[in-house]
């Protein structure tokens, strides 16, 4: 299976050391560089955990290791198991948001699985519904995966954003209410439409004339 793969995220951190010991990490690291594969290390930012990510990569290809892998601090999330671990202490108005790019991220699971975005706790069974189906063939991943795309709520919200659609009399009574973040907005907005019988009309006007091709996948 290695052999078939460019590219493997081979995520450490110390919220990962207690199952996975650092000579398994660093085995893991050389078979993967033996296929051939490039590795890409994310590393949560926080205390010493991108340096002991960066001793790692040197136990398992000495001064080197940039030849095999690069690593990538990232931030702490608040979404999917990072909800249990870091607080969400800024809260905005909803009127607020901008676009989100990663509702134009759609992720595949391995059990067939498929999500509007990449927000882990969408992924794990959190949320609206309407951002998760179901793909056991290539066609219906097909569909999904353009379901997705045509969906004129996931259009508005990764165009103008959440915040401008609070100005549609639907959702104007979130324009002022605080969120920690835009996926939860996201949620309010996708769930007070998912049993519409139609799409809304407003709603696909706005991402038919105010969003730009770009957004599309």
């Amino acid at each position: 299976m290695l052999e078939r793969c460019t590219t493997v995220y081979l995520s450490t951190d110390a919220f990962h050391a207690e199952g996975v010991g650092d000579g398994h990490y660093v085995n893991a690291a050389r078979a993967i560089a033996r296929a051939g594969a490039w590795i890409v290390v994310q590393v949560v930012d926080v205390g010493d955990m991108v340096r002991r990510a960066r001793d790692l990569l040197v136990a398992a290809f000495g001064a080197g290791w940039e030849q095999h892998a690069e690593l990538v601090p990232t931030p702490p999330l608040t979404a999917g198991r990072g909800a249990d671990v870091f607080m969400r202490t800024k809260h905005r108005p909803g009127h607020e948001y901008a676009a989100c790019s990663l509702v134009a991220s759609p992720i595949v699971r391995y059990d067939g699985v498929v999500t509007a975005c990449c927000n882990e706790s969408v992924i794990m069974g959190h949320g609206p519904a309407a951002l998760r189906r179901r793909a056991r063939s290539g066609a219906q991943l097909d569909a999904a995966l353009r379901g997705f795309e045509a969906d004129p709520m996931l259009r508005a919200i990764g165009g103008v954003g959440p915040g401008a659609l609070t100005a549609h009399p639907r959702f104007a009574d979130l324009a002022d209410e605080r969120f920690s973040s835009i996926c939860d907005l996201c949620w309010k907005l996708v769930r007070r439409t998912a049993e519409d019988p139609e799409p809304d009309p407003l709603v696909t006007a706005i991402s038919e004339v105010l969003v730009p091709a770009a957004v599309t996948r």
